[in-house]
C-alpha cells in the first residue's frame, strides 16, 4: 500500500542532492518520477503495489486538517473531484502494462474537512451532493476502469464526525449494508477499513459518550464491533464482498494494547481478511515506530518482539 498526494503528481521540483542520501539515481528527479523508481524497485522483487491517494496536499496525515476530502478550496492546494479523477485516470495509464500494480486506494481516511472558516465540511454516504463519497467513489472507479479493466477498486469507509477532542473515529462500512458501491466492471470492488486500538468504536459525536476505544473494549465486546462495523460486509448473503484492513499497527513500546492485537489478528485469520501493517520503515532504535524492518532496512524484524506472534499467523494465512 504505496501513499502519494495529488500535489505530488503535478509538483514539477527537481530532487536535490541534499535530499536523496545514497539514492544517487534520483538527482534531478521530480516526485513523479521518484514514484516511478519506487514503484519499479517494488515490482522488481515481486511485491505487489496498491496505489494510495492518502491527501491531496504533500502533508503529514490524518488529523482535523485540509485533507479530509478529495475536493475542496484547500489553503496549500486546490482540487475539484473531476481533478482528483483526473489523476486517478493518469495514474492507471501510466502504470498499465505493470502487472504488479494491482490497484487503486482511491482516498485515505475520508474525514471532516477543515475549512479557513474552521467550521468542517462533512462526508457523507448517498445523499448525491459534492460531498458523497459513495458517488465520487463508483466514478472514480468506473472512470478508471474505462483505461485499466485489471485494477482493484478499494473504497474506504468514512469518518462521519470529529469528537470532542478532536479525534477523528476511523471508517466503518455501516452504510454498505443498504447502499453498496456498485461498479460497471464487476468483481473488482474491495472495501476497506483502518483500526488501531486508539480508534473510536462510534462515529458520531452525538453519541461519543457512549462510544469508547477498541484498546479498551473486552475480547467479546471487541469482535461485536468488529462484526457490526465492518465484518459483516463479508458474510451478505445477498452480495458479500471483500475487505482489508489497510492499516494497523503498534509500537513494541506498545504492551498494553497486547489484547487488542491478538483479537484483531484472530479475527482477521478466521474471517479470511487481508490486512497491511503500518508502517513499513525502521523500528531498530526508535522502539516507538510501528516500523518493523532492521537497521539495515533489508529485512523484518517484526518477528524477533511480541508482535510476531500475532502477525505471523495472518501472514501465513496470506501465503496460503
Amino acid at each position: 500500500r504505496l501513499p502519494f498526494s495529488n500535489q505530488l503528481i503535478h509538483d514539477t521540483t527537481k530532487a536535490k542532492k541534499e535530499w536523496i542520501g545514497p539514492n544517487f539515481f534520483l538527482l534531478g528527479k521530480t516526485p513523479l518520477e521518484v514514484l516511478d523508481e519506487v514503484i519499479a524497485r517494488f515490482s522488481d522483487a515481486g511485491i505487489c503495489i496498491l496505489l494510495n491517494n492518502h491527501s491531496t496536499t504533500t502533508h503529514w496525515c490524518c488529523n482535523f486538517d485540509y485533507n479530509g476530502l478529495w475536493h475542496g478550496k484547500n489553503k496549500f492546494y486546490d482540487q475539484t473531484t473531476d481533478m482528483w479523477i483526473s489523476d486517478w485516470v493518469f495514474l492507471a495509464n501510466r502504470y498499465k502494462s505493470n502487472t504488479w500494480v494491482i490497484g487503486a486506494d482511491l482516498r485515505n481516511e475520508v474525514r471532516p474537512q477543515r475549512t479557513s472558516l474552521f467550521f468542517p465540511r462533512n462526508p457523507n454516504w448517498g445523499r448525491k451532493n459534492k460531498n458523497d463519497w459513495h458517488r465520487a467513489a463508483t466514478r472514480a472507479g468506473n472512470a478508471i476502469h474505462q483505461v485499466n479493466r485489471n485494477w482493484l477498486i478499494v473504497v474506504e469507509g468514512i469518518n462521519a464526525r470529529v469528537n470532542t477532542a478532536m479525534q477523528l473515529s476511523f471508517p466503518h462500512l455501516k452504510p454498505v449494508r443498504k447502499k453498496p458501491v456498485i461498479l460497471e466492471v464487476p468483481n473488482k470492488l474491495v472495501y476497506e477499513v483502518h483500526n488501531y486500538s486508539f480508534s473510536w468504536t462510534k462515529a458520531n459525536i452525538l453519541r461519543i459518550s457512549k462510544s469508547t476505544t477498541y484498546g479498551k473494549l473486552s475480547k467479546e465486546e471487541r469482535i461485536k464491533a468488529y462484526d457490526r462495523n465492518w465484518g459483516f460486509v463479508t458474510k451478505l448473503p445477498n452480495g458479500a464482498t471483500p475487505v482489508i484492513v489497510g492499516e494497523f499497527g503498534c509500537s513494541t513500546n506498545d504492551k498494553h494494547v497486547e489484547e487488542w492485537l491478538r483479537d484483531l489478528t484472530d479475527y482477521l485469520y478466521l474471517n479470511k481478511i487481508g490486512s497491511c501493517w503500518w508502517t513499513l520503515e525502521e523500528q531498530i532504535g526508535n522502539s516507538s515506530s510501528y516500523g518493523i524492518l532492521n537497521d539495515k532496512l533489508s529485512e523484518i524484524d517484526v518477528f524477533l518482539d511480541w508482535r510476531g506472534k500475532y502477525l505471523e499467523k495472518c501472514w501465513r494465512r496470506a501465503h496460503n
